[in-house]
């Protein structure tokens, strides 16, 4: 028998951000560093470079509650100089007298890199200054109006504008967002509307309805849905 349990315990969706990174810092495992930041130093022949925690994803992405910041927003994926070199994966420190920027090279439509001051997304070709070592940062990454499922990528280059160290590899930032389990109608929010759309499925014996992935749609998947949706996300 289905069990009715009510539609109590409806709680604002939280958006886990599919965040994909690839560095280009030849031969790196996953030293313990810091769970949600990205690590510049430069390698031994005075390359800049930036290491990603193994671990760090996924990040989340959150509907935003920011006037300035319209659609969806993460303030705390951030970049930080490395405190101490890590020979074993040629990382090092870098001097207090290089002034680093990170440079936009590419990016998709809908994801940007906000300026500092609410001066707007950064342009291709533009630089955001993180400036003199040691710097701990945390931009404002921010996307326009997800699509459940999309992949969106930025890809970046870190600079010396003192000319100590050359250029870093190009490397890619991809960001996207998948709803919880309870987010039937996928709409980025648990609510009343997910419950009526997963009855109708499950009454109809639609696939989607087969929310434990048994390949049947039972009283099973009926139970599954009404706990993701009553403990929320």
């Amino acid at each position: 028998m289905m069990k009715n349990r009510g539609t109590g315990g409806v709680r604002g969706v939280e958006i886990t951000a599919a965040v994909l990174v690839t560095a280009a810092v030849s031969g790196l495992a996953a030293p313990a560093l810091a769970h949600d930041m990205m690590f510049v130093g430069r390698t031994s022949t005075g390359k800049l470079t930036i290491f990603i925690e193994d671990g760090i994803l996924p990040n989340m992405m959150v509907p935003s509650i920011f006037p300035e910041y319209p659609g969806w927003i993460q303030p705390e994926f951030g970049f930080e100089t490395i405190g101490e070199d890590v020979p074993e994966y040629n990382l090092y420190t870098i001097s207090s007298q290089s002034n680093v920027v990170l440079k936009l090279v590419a990016s998709d439509p809908g994801v940007y890199l906000q300026k500092p001051q609410f001066a707007g997304p950064l342009g291709i070709g533009e630089t955001y200054t993180f400036g003199n070592p040691y710097f701990h940062l945390h931009p404002i990454w921010t996307i326009d109006d997800v699509e459940i499922g999309r992949v969106y990528a930025m890809t970046f280059v870190l600079q010396d504008t003192s000319g100590q160290y050359a250029d870093s590899n190009p490397f890619t930032l991809t960001f996207g967002c998948t709803p919880c389990p309870a987010d039937f109608d996928l709409s980025a929010f648990v609510d009343l509307d997910d419950f009526i759309e997963f009855v109708a499925a499950f009454i109809d014996g639609d696939d989607r309805a087969d929310f434990d992935g048994s390949g049947f749609v039972d009283t099973d998947d009926f139970d599954a849905f009404v706990r993701a949706f009553e403990a929320g996300c």
